[in-house]
């Protein structure tokens, strides 16, 4: 589904074009969106229009009010028409979430909407179709998150479940991941998130890890984390395929020079079984490059992720958001109007 019907679909619902518009791009970007949010996208002040706006939705049901110190509120979009409308019936973004989370949605909603000419990638199937079929990076490579079923009979896959924000700019082939940072004590979260996306990272031919914060002091221990982990060459883990493979491909070598009389029995149903997994095209041009390069050759191109080079194709940049939110009780309010 493209945003333009995305758009036409929630203008059935019975809003405006840029309304429609907003809506959709709060949905799908945050779950959640503030009245100052609404008139910047609309570059209109407080007043009566943003008024009519929240009237229509509470009327429609399709926002829950969450309130704020000083009578100030948070409105979460939480209704499954709408969601449906926008060909996301099952979008995360309409639960409720702790106050961290809406904190950080709310920051980076504020980014997004300070960007212009920029395409952005805010689903699961956006950001699958990006790196598996534009950029041709399997779906091994992404950082997924497996959910079991209470009788643990069933497992399902998800995506991207931590909803980075994922962008593109013009025609430049840099693909950006936005991580925000709520006001977190310690680096865990970004260690974590830089750990979780090394692989697809290693995969990019040029990649920006954006720093969000609400206020600058955990840019430094943000940044000699990204140059511990990404940039540095001591931090290179090697796909766990990579030595299945360098033995299949030893064996498949003496098997065609020597025959397979070197093999027992063990050594032998290994062999059949890899020629099962590592068969096609893909593999048999891994298989000559092996030949002519040997492992070190071969480890560079199957585990990207073990290459050395990370920091020439990679870089961090951090910036400080305009809003500040505060706590209160069990949620987040914005300290320099809502």
């Amino acid at each position: 589904m493209t945003n333009e019907d995305r758009i036409q679909n929630v203008r059935s619902l019975g809003y405006t074009e840029r309304e429609a518009e907003f809506l959709s791009r709060a949905a799908l970007h945050s779950g959640y969106f503030l009245r100052r949010q609404y008139c910047s996208a609309i570059n209109r002040k407080l007043g009566k229009t943003v008024d009519n706006f929240i009237a229509k939705l509470r009327g429609e049901r399709h926002i829950k009010e969450l309130d704020l110190r000083y009578r100030r509120k948070v409105y979460s979009l939480c209704s499954k028409v709408l969601f449906d409308a926008l060909g996301e019936p099952d979008n995360r973004n309409r639960r409720q979430h702790d106050p961290q989370t809406i904190k950080a949605r709310l920051m980076g909603f504020d980014f997004v909407l300070r960007q212009h000419d920029v395409r952005w990638f805010p689903t699961e199937q956006e950001k699958l179709a990006l790196f598996t079929e534009t950029l041709n990076i399997e779906r091994e490579h992404l950082p997924v998150w497996r959910y079991s079923s209470k009788d643990g009979k069933q497992t399902t896959l998800r995506w991207f479940v931590d909803k980075p924000l994922i962008f593109r700019t013009g025609s430049d082939q840099t693909v950006h991941f936005g991580f925000v940072d709520p006001g977190y004590r310690t680096g865990e979260a970004f260690a974590s998130f830089l750990r979780n996306y090394r692989p697809l990272f290693s995969r990019l031919e040029r990649f920006e890890v954006l720093y969000l914060a609400g206020f600058g002091g955990g840019i430094e221990t943000a940044r000699r984390l990204f140059e511990r982990l990404i940039a540095s060459s001591g931090a290179a883990p090697e796909d766990p395929i990579a030595a299945e493979a360098l033995a299949f491909f030893r064996d498949r070598h003496e098997h065609a020079t020597a025959g397979l009389g070197g093999f027992d029995q063990y050594r032998l149903d290994r062999y059949r079984q890899a020629r099962k997994q590592f068969s096609g095209a893909r593999f048999d041009h891994l298989f000559e490059l092996w030949k002519q390069r040997g492992d070190s050759g071969l480890r560079s191109e199957i585990s990207p992720e073990s290459r050395t080079d990370l920091h020439a194709r990679g870089v961090f940049r951090a910036q400080v958001l305009n809003f500040n939110f505060g706590l209160f009780g069990s949620l987040y309010e914005a300290e320099r109007g809502d």
